[in-house]
């Protein structure tokens, strides 16, 4: 699949999509210990829950494109988004910690999209 086509698909890039493969794949193999789902590549696991993510379709149509059921998914999708909070959550996503902080935050989301009392 070319870069554009995989980027227009899972909302990043191939290079991005093999960094976050290295940053997670061992917590994730931690973190998946169903008997069921131990056969799936990990690539295709990461590839599956970015596919969700991406475009929102539903358990069934997911599970049918990257082969696996939707029960299998649901477990996949859950340690994903388990591992990518316990991975990245302190380390790349801060939070405003001051008054002024949170006013310009606040203020920069109501000026682009008009969406009041975010942060």
């Amino acid at each position: 699949m070319q870069d554009f086509e995989f980027k227009r698909h899972f909302r990043l890039t191939k290079s991005t999509f093999e960094w976050l493969c290295c940053e997670i794949i061992l917590l994730l193999r931690r973190e998946i210990t169903g008997f069921n789902m131990v056969g799936l590549a990990w690539e295709q696991k990461i590839r599956a829950s970015l596919w969700f993510l991406a475009t929102g379709k539903c358990f069934r149509s997911i599970g049918d494109r990257f082969g696996m059921g939707e029960s299998t998914f649901s477990y996949t999708l859950r340690d994903f988004i388990h591992v990518i909070i316990v991975k990245f959550l302190a380390e790349k996503i801060t939070f405003p910690s001051t008054a002024i902080e949170i006013n310009e935050i606040t203020n920069g989301f109501k000026r682009l999209g008009r969406i009041p009392n975010v942060i």
